[in-house]
């Protein structure tokens, strides 16, 4: 319930390019979208050799320029709203400019596995608020799959 604040949903709602981000990601079929970013996630923890660095999924955390990169290899081409997004999910309760355990303060900011997942709750939160018309409600998606998917009939 705490993600259905009005504040929260504004939170959201009131930037173009979050309100872009959760478009986009919620048009990926079947939730690929947020799959696709626990994917690189989990690659960002990946160690050469094989297997997790000290078997911490999310414990390195994602730079701004990588979280942009990948953002772009994956199909979110707005480098512009990637950053802003990446700024978007500092701002959830995390470490920040603190490495997770808080014993080193880091170069430059830095997102976690727990920012990301708390980000995903939000706009998932808020995309159940919105009104059956909004071009990114559950309704209209539906819609738009039922379409698609009579459009070969």
């Amino acid at each position: 319930l705490i993600f259905k604040r009005d504040s929260s949903i504004e939170r959201v709602t009131s930037s173009a390019a979050i309100y872009k981000f959760m478009h986009w990601v919620n048009d990926k079929p079947r939730s690929k979208g947020w799959d696709l970013i626990h994917q690189f996630v989990q690659t960002e923890n990946a160690n050469p050799c094989g297997g997790y660095i000290d078997n911490s999924y999310g414990q390195r955390g994602i730079t701004r320029s990588r979280w942009i990169r990948n953002m772009r290899e994956i199909g979110f081409g707005d480098s512009a709203a990637a950053g802003e997004v990446f700024d978007a999910i500092t701002l959830e309760k995390g470490a920040g400019l603190w490495s997770p355990d808080g014993d080193r303060a880091l170069e430059e900011p830095m997102i976690w596995l727990g920012q990301l997942k708390r980000f995903e709750l939000r706009l998932v939160a808020v995309n159940t608020t919105l009104n059956p018309g909004n071009e990114n409600s559950p309704a209209m998606r539906f819609i738009r799959f039922l379409k698609q998917k009579n459009a070969g009939s």
